[in-house]
């Protein structure tokens, strides 16, 4: 018996991968660390008390690697969606990505 890969944490319900799919990736935060989470046996499609998907979570932050990772984790890709949130977040406007996340997006979607 271990530790709750998918155990819930902090104000909002993430899962460890949601937390690692939010936190960018100059703060240490990287695909790869999805990728062992996943390995560990971590939901790609685990919703925070919010709703919210990791995959979401990282298309907001503007990772395109990171929504790389979950797709080919498994990850539910809503592509209307995830274009939608790229499209109007703020975040990623002030960012400076948001056309890069939305090139992204479109690459991943035709796959």
């Amino acid at each position: 018996m271990g530790a709750d890969v998918n155990a819930k944490a902090g104000f909002d319900g993430s899962s460890a991968l949601a937390m690692i799919a939010t936190i960018p990736a100059a703060m240490g935060s990287t695909a790869a660390t999805l990728r062992v989470l996943r390995a560990l046996g971590c939901d790609p499609n685990q919703r925070d008390n919010y709703f919210r998907l990791p995959i979401e979570m990282c298309t907001v932050g503007g990772d395109c690697d990171k929504v790389r990772a979950l797709v080919d984790m498994g990850a539910n890709a809503d592509w209307p969606k995830l274009w939608q949130m790229a499209q109007v977040h703020p975040m990623l406007a002030q960012s400076g990505r948001k056309a890069a996340m939305l090139r992204c997006l479109d690459e991943l979607s035709q796959q």
